[in-house]
């Protein structure tokens, strides 16, 4: 009974380890990694309501990543667009809590932000942007970068508009010793006179850009 029991055991263990190894093992086939993408485009198409499409991603031992022809889109321009991404990444560090990057690379690289309501439009388009040699720890909280390259690099940048003020308004105090009256140009509601605070409606106040002239009657 006692030997079934450590059979039965031992198979269940065997096949748990295989699974573990297995899993991770498939993502370096092609097939698995065209099938992975074709679900994450259509997730993330999904979720941002935009165009994504991206052509082909190749994942190699232990951590090299290509990625080829990505796209974004709206309904009206391209956000984003980039010929190749490629990351080379060492993996023992993350045991440790360390990132080690030994290359990242964006190739052919274009982006559009465009704010409508502060007026802002921003494109960059460069040839190369890459990095060397990145190493960042996670429980210090601290990173460095051994080599930054930008090359063909061309960034333009529309800065937001200023409002114009709004264009002020006149009025006159017709003002007596009991009670008075303004009357502004589109100023808002007629107002008590200044001699007697007490007198003004609760929350009324001057508008802002108002100009006001006053006059007492005899």
């Amino acid at each position: 009974m006692l030997k079934k029991i450590l059979k039965h055991t031992l198979r269940t263990l065997l096949v748990i380890l295989l699974v573990l190894l297995l899993v991770p093992a498939l993502l370096y086939v092609p097939a698995v990694q065209d099938l992975a993408r074709r679900r994450a485009v259509a997730y993330a198409s999904r979720t941002l309501g935009m165009e994504v499409s991206v052509e082909r991603i190749r994942l190699a031992f232990p951590l090299r990543l290509t990625v080829d022809n990505t796209l974004l889109a709206d309904r009206t321009d391209t956000l984003l667009r980039c010929g190749r991404l490629s990351l080379d990444a060492a993996l023992w560090p993350l045991i440790r809590k360390e990132v080690v990057i030994r290359s990242f690379a964006l190739e052919r690289v274009a982006a559009h932000y465009k704010d409508t309501l502060a007026g802002m439009d921003l494109r960059l388009a460069a040839g190369e942007l890459s990095l060397e040699a990145v190493r960042a720890d996670l429980s210090a909280n601290t990173a460095g970068i051994s080599r930054l390259v930008l090359a063909d690099a061309d960034i333009r940048l529309n800065p937001p508009r200023k409002r114009r003020a709004p264009p002020p308004c006149r009025g006159r105090w017709d003002s007596t010793e009991s009670r008075s009256r303004a009357s502004p140009s589109g100023c808002g509601p007629p107002l008590r006179s200044p001699n007697s605070p007490s007198a003004w409606p609760t929350g009324a106040s001057t508008p802002a850009g108002c100009c006001w002239t006053a006059s007492r009657s005899p």
